[in-house]
Order: structure tokens, then C-alpha cells, then sequence
């Protein structure tokens, strides 16, 4: 009982000190107490002004009211850099765009192991126009590597293994043999396989040779239509020739779109993107017959050893052809044995020229509401209509180039 009266006692006692303690003052000089609202120390004579304004209580802040909204409408985007259709983050498009290259380039690599290298080809490029959503979408690693299994593709697209031109399949060197006869006039000559393997199949009658830039279309054509069940089966839709997942379709806005149509652009018409087009002198094949002289499929004939008459056919002996080696034929002038040139009207970069009408951009100011993005005429009476042509962003697919950035020539 005891206790807790003197707990009680200091309690009070703590409580009227501060509050005592509040109406005196501090003289400065000799550390004596002073009444409230002194001016100088009764003790010492100090003056008391700046003790006052020390110990005085700080006026507590007042809160202040929060700024109205504003009422005026936000400032309208720049047809130079188009809004976003949807509030999205850049990180849910980052994730997208990822998965969705290695999605191709895994079903890339599956197509090529089971010998489609011309779908293969498609999906990784697929994979690159993806890749131009985004700077760090793909490392400079990663993205070496891809153009390396892009190269393949192309190597092995390149040629194609089939009859071989100079032994016409047999895997063996001909001949021309003359039959013995009673005199030159009965004598007759013939074409015959003679037992020396072909030098330019090494026997096996087969031999790689180019492909021409037609039968390439033919097979990137195909591919093409195979493409599509890989895609499809991805849950890819369309942009363009560029295909995206569906997660991104309703993320892009007008300038990534164009970014995906530029990298998956339709190529250059006369080579199909090749950069290259056939040699008219040699057929794309890259070789030529051999024309040296005494050059007979890939012989020369040499003096006759001995006659049985002087009437009759003579027996004379055979070499292979210095010149081609006995092949009988020799690389082409005209293309130095690629059997191709460079495409005459894209100087050899497989692509369609820059679009001038939007400088390779793929979209401009909208032309129906001048880049406002207000709706014009008796449509735009609201002042909160949306243009109809670009949906209030201001700009458009240019009407060249439709979001390529390509010229139609």
C-alpha cells in the first residue's frame, strides 16, 4: 500500500514539474530560473529574449488542403512518338516478346534435325524480328549464334544433290569409240561408259549442284505453307509477314508494329532475297563445257600408233584433258563458278529499296485528322471523339509502304 502511494506521489510530482516548467525560464548567464514572460534575469540582468525564443514551442504545422484536380484534358502525343494502345509495362512485354523468340528458335532447331532447314530458316528469322521489339531482348552472343544457324540454313539450301552433268548418272567417264572398218566411210563412232571412274561424282553418279533462284522461291514457297502449322500450334497470330505471340498483339502500338513489319519485310521481287539471280552463260550451273582443243568429253586424242591399212580406221590413244582434268567442263567466266550474280535490281541486298514517303518509318501523321487525333467533320462535333482512322494516336501505317518501310519497287 505503501509503495503504491509513492509511486503515485512521483507520478504527480513529474506531471506539475513539466507542467511548471513550461511557464519559467533559463537565464543564459547564470543558469538561474526566471518567471515567464521576463524580459531580462531578475539575478544577473541578463537579457532573456533569446533564452525565450529557444524554449518557446514550435508552432505545430497546419495541413493544408490537397491541390485541386486539374481540369483542363492532357496534352494530345506527338505523331512522332505514338501513344501505346494499352497502358502496359515494359516488362510484361519484355517477358512476351522473349518467350515468344524461344519458342522459335527452339521449333527452329527441331525443323532443321528432322531436315526442313527451309522452315528452319523462316522461324529463326521470325525469331530476329521479334528481337527488334527490344534492345536486350537477345545478347550479342545470342544473337551471333542465331545468325550462325540462319547461315546454316542458307548452306545447306543452297545446293542440291542430283545428277551428275558429266557423267549423266553412270558414275563413269565416256568416250568416244570408232568401230573398225574396211575402209573410213563404214567406220562409225559412239558414245560409250569407259571403266575410269567420273572425277566429278567420284562414282556415285550423283553430284551437288546449286540450286537455281527459281527453285529456291519454289522451296521457300513451301515452306512457307509448312510454317503456318508451326505457328499455329505456338498460338502465334500475324503482323505483317511477322508472326508474335498472342500476348503481345494487343501490347504493340503503332511504331513497334512498323518495327516488325521492317524486320520481316516481303524482299527484293527479282531474287526473292537471295541477293543473287542465275548466270544466263552457264545455266547456274557454274560450269561450262571444256572448249580446248582435241577436247572430247573430257579427252583428247592423241596421234595414231599404228594402222592396219592405210583405208582403215586407225587405233589411237586417249588422256584426260589437261585443261578440265577430265571433267569436261570448266568453271564460267561470267560468274567465276558461283553460278550467280549479284540480283541487278537490289545491288545484292535481297531487300526492296527505303520507303520515301516515310523515310523508312512505316507510319506518319494521319492524314484524316491531320495527326490530332480528333475526329473531323459532323463526327468530330464532340470535342471527345476519337479519329476513326487512327483511334486518337495521330498516326497511321504510311499509305506506301503500309508499315514496311520498304518501297513497292
Amino acid at each position: 500500500m505503501h509503495a503504491r502511494f509513492r509511486l503515485l506521489i512521483a507520478l504527480v510530482c513529474l506531471v506539475v514539474a513539466a507542467a511548471f516548467a513550461e511557464d519559467l525560464l533559463i537565464c543564459p548567464a547564470c543558469r538561474r530560473e526566471a518567471p515567464a514572460g521576463a524580459n531580462f534575469c531578475p539575478k544577473c540582468g541578463a537579457n532573456l529574449g533569446d533564452a525565450a525564443a529557444a524554449t518557446g514551442a514550435a508552432p505545430s504545422a497546419q495541413p493544408t488542403a490537397p491541390a485541386p484536380a486539374p481540369t483542363e484534358a492532357a496534352p494530345l502525343p506527338s505523331p512522332a512518338t505514338p501513344a501505346p494502345s494499352a497502358p502496359v509495362s515494359d516488362t510484361a512485354m519484355a517477358e512476351a516478346a522473349t518467350a515468344g523468340i524461344r519458342d522459335c528458335v527452339v521449333a527452329g532447331r527441331k525443323q532443321f534435325a528432322d531436315g526442313h532447314p527451309e522452315v528452319a530458316r523462316l522461324l529463326f528469322g521470325n525469331a530476329l524480328a521479334l528481337a527488334s521489339l527490344g534492345s536486350g531482348l537477345l545478347t550479342a552472343e545470342q544473337g551471333e549464334a542465331l545468325l550462325k544457324e540462319t547461315q546454316r540454313c542458307d548452306t545447306r539450301l543452297s545446293s542440291i544433290l542430283a545428277e551428275c552433268t558429266v557423267c549423266r548418272g553412270t558414275g563413269r567417264m565416256s568416250m568416244n569409240v570408232t568401230s573398225l572398218g574396211s575402209s573410213t566411210t563404214s567406220a562409225t563412232q559412239t558414245s560409250v561408259a569407259s571403266g575410269v571412274r567420273c572425277r566429278t561424282c567420284n562414282g556415285t553418279g550423283k553430284a551437288l549442284r546449286r540450286r537455281t533462284v527459281a527453285e529456291r522461291k519454289t522451296a521457300q514457297g513451301v515452306a512457307g505453307k509448312s510454317s503456318e502449322t508451326v505457328y499455329r500450334s505456338m498460338g502465334f497470330v500475324q503482323e505483317g509477314n511477322a508472326l508474335v505471340p498472342q500476348a503481345i498483339a494487343p501490347l504493340l502500338d503503332i511504331a513497334q508494329r512498323c518495327r516488325l513489319r521492317n524486320a520481316a519485310a516481303t524482299p527484293c521481287a527479282q531474287c526473292g532475297g537471295f541477293g543473287q539471280e542465275d548466270c544466263r552463260k552457264c545455266g547456274a550451273t557454274g560450269y561450262v563445257p571444256c572448249k580446248a582443243k582435241g577436247c572430247q568429253n573430257g579427252w583428247v586424242v592423241e596421234d595414231a600408233l599404228n594402222s592396219l591399212d592405210s583405208k582403215s580406221a586407225a587405233i589411237k590413244t586417249r588422256k584426260a584433258c589437261p585443261e578440265c582434268g577430265g571433267s569436261a567442263m570448266i568453271p564460267c567466266t561470267a560468274c567465276q563458278g558461283r553460278g550467280a550474280q549479284p540480283c541487278t535490281r537490289c545491288n545484292g541486298s535481297g531487300q526492296r529499296g527505303i520507303c520515301t514517303s516515310c523515310g523508312g518509318d512505316g507510319y506518319a501523321a494521319c492524314r484524316a485528322c491531320n495527326g490530332t487525333g480528333h475526329a473531323r467533320g459532323k463526327a468530330g462535333r464532340d470535342a471527345e471523339a476519337d479519329c476513326p482512322v487512327c483511334g486518337g494516336t495521330g498516326t497511321s501505317f504510311c499509305n506506301s509502304c503500309h508499315g514496311d518501310g520498304h518501297s513497292s519497287h
